[in-house]
């Protein structure tokens, strides 16, 4: 088994006719299909020690929107005056 990185997911037609698919991503695949020449092209290899670095960046938590961002004060509705405003009369 060899690891890979998949650049592009992929569908693959084996010469029997069986289709696999292969996702972007870390991927574990057997030796052969690995190294068929569609797969290589698209994806690149990894060692095991990459793969497993991968796998524990992937796996790491990700911080919670809500928490990476300060809650947004209500908005101040705006105050209404004491007394109503009456516009002075305009001299024609």
């Amino acid at each position: 088994m060899k690891y890979l990185n998949v650049l592009t997911g992929f569908i693959l037609t084996l010469a029997d006719g069986a289709k696999r698919e292969f996702e972007a991503g870390l991927q574990e695949i057997e030796d052969d299909l690995a190294d068929h020449w569609y797969v290589a092209a698209h994806s690149e290899p990894l060692t095991a020690k990459q793969a497993k670095a991968l796998q524990a960046a992937s796996a790491a938590p990700e911080p919670a929107a809500e928490q990476l961002a300060p809650e947004p004060e209500p908005a101040a509705e705006p105050e209404a005056p004491a007394e109503p405003v009456v516009d002075a009369p305009t001299e024609s």
